[in-house]
């Protein structure tokens, strides 16, 4: 039987203003314009958040000029995992709207300008709105939102990270802590990406309360339609911004 979402969400406290990181990231490019004589527009992405939480080195080391090469890059392996993923964050978009691809809630634009300006339209229409993939920018800060729910008249801003990840009431009720009061260091990675968002969301939202939130596998339930995970499909296409192929998620029509 296939897994079901675990029918609660988690909220965590903002506390991380990452600027030492961006300072470092921001100097790190500079180096790297310099060296390739170019001018690209280059934020603190909750990727490259996390991976100098990992390890500042690493971030030192992700830029091109530096001449290092990701291993993982072309992991199929690891791809794979990404894709599976990929379907449990097109299902969870039926979790909060009725009908996420006839309202198109998807922002698809890679480039950030394009996939700002879609977002920010969306924002600006009235009631409550539901967007996946949303784009937000604080510079040096940017970040692409699972799905952000806005509510104008409650002035909430909901961010919900979807995770393949399965969870247990017991870690739910220990609020991902262990029995010294300290995070379970599995489900930091996790915590510092909704963490990352939360702060990105309060610098554009000012005025609204930031809810973050990880939307998990409850292992221990199962599914009421067998083979779910059937209905959304992996097709490889080809990525025009890349050339490489890339998994595509087809959903039920």
């Amino acid at each position: 039987m296939s897994k079901i979402f675990a029918k609660g969400v988690f909220h965590f406290d903002v506390v991380a203003k990452p600027v030492s990181i961006a300072n470092k990231l921001l100097n790190n490019d500079a180096k790297e314009d310099q060296m390739l004589n170019t001018t690209k527009k280059r934020y603190l992405t909750k990727s490259r958040f996390k991976l100098a939480l990992e390890c500042p080195t690493k971030l030192h080391y992700s830029v091109e000029a530096n001449g290092y090469f990701d291993k993982n890059q072309d992991n199929d392996f690891l791809q794979a995992l990404a894709d599976g993923g990929n379907q449990v964050g097109e299902l969870a978009k039926f979790k909060y709207h009725d009908d996420p691809i006839g309202q198109n809630i998807t922002i698809e634009p890679l480039e950030y300008e394009l996939a700002l300006e879609q977002t920010k339209a969306k924002l600006s229409q009235p009631g409550r709105i539901v967007i996946a993939e949303a784009a937000l920018l604080h510079a040096p800060f940017f970040v692409r939102v699972d799905i952000l729910i806005q509510d104008k008249n409650g002035k909430t801003i909901d961010l919900i990270e979807v995770k393949s990840k399965s969870v247990t009431d017991d870690t739910v009720t220990a609020r991902f802590k262990n029995r010294s009061n300290r995070f379970e260091s599995g489900w930091l990675p996790y915590l510092y990406d909704v963490t990352f968002q939360a702060e990105v969301a309060r610098l554009n939202f000012p005025g609204f309360e930031i809810r973050s939130k990880l939307l998990l596998l409850d292992a221990s339930k199962p599914c009421e339609k067998d083979g779910l995970h059937q209905l959304f499909k992996i097709a490889e296409q080809l990525d025009p911004v890349t050339g490489r192929f890339r998994a595509q998620i087809k959903v039920p029509a």
